[in-house]
């Protein structure tokens, strides 16, 4: 190495560390003072629930009344509720039938047994089937016979769980057409058979 090398490089290295250390900094600019903080909350904007109007339905719901029910004798002891389109027979042994026939934009026809007594598990199709078929056979106008058909042929789904029994049937005219088994409000066990128009 050349003598004094040594001496120049470390010369040349304080120099330029030097030079770095007194270019003037760039002033970072600061962030803007903290104001107060202001409340920014967005007036809530005052949106009420649509009203529901008659108008907006698909299917007339004046039209939909009891007189399916009135020519029935054995149906004859029923509560209607015309706002749900809902007729609720109670039955001597505890039992309560809901029948709902109507709709706004999906016209469905569904008929309930609720059974309080009966503590039958909710997997047994065929048991409850039979509590409810002496009052399907009652509904002309149902579509009972086409879903015997169709259990028969075993033409559906079954979904089965510890609260629940759900059958929804393989057929081409609604838009569903099933049968659930389960507990409803403090354990009371029901069965509903029906289906829906798009």
């Amino acid at each position: 190495m050349i003598p004094g090398t040594k001496i120049y490089f470390s010369f040349l290295f304080v120099l330029l560390l030097a030079a770095a250390c007194n270019v003037p900094k760039q002033e970072e600019s600061a962030p803007p003072p903290i104001e107060a903080e202001q409340e920014t909350k967005a007036e809530p904007v005052a949106t009420e629930p649509e009203a529901f109007s008659e108008d907006d339905c698909i299917f007339d719901l004046a039209t939909q009344t009891t007189e399916f029910l009135d020519t029935i004798p054995q149906l004859q002891n029923y509560t209607w509720n015309d706002t749900m389109k809902v007729a609720m027979i109670p039955q001597k042994n505890g039992d309560v039938i809901e029948i709902s026939k109507g709709g706004c934009h999906h016209y469905g026809y569904y008929v309930t047994l609720h059974s309080p007594v009966d503590s039958t598990k909710l997997d047994d199709l065929d048991h409850w089937l039979n509590r409810i078929r002496p009052t399907m056979k009652l509904l002309p106008d149902f579509e009972w016979s086409m879903m015997e058909a169709l259990l028969a042929d075993k033409a559906f789904d079954l979904e089965s769980s510890e609260s629940m029994l759900f059958c929804t049937f393989h057929q081409p005219t609604y838009c569903d057409m099933s049968i659930l088994v389960g507990k409803g409000e403090g354990g009371v066990a029901y069965i509903q058979v029906g289906y829906y128009f798009c």
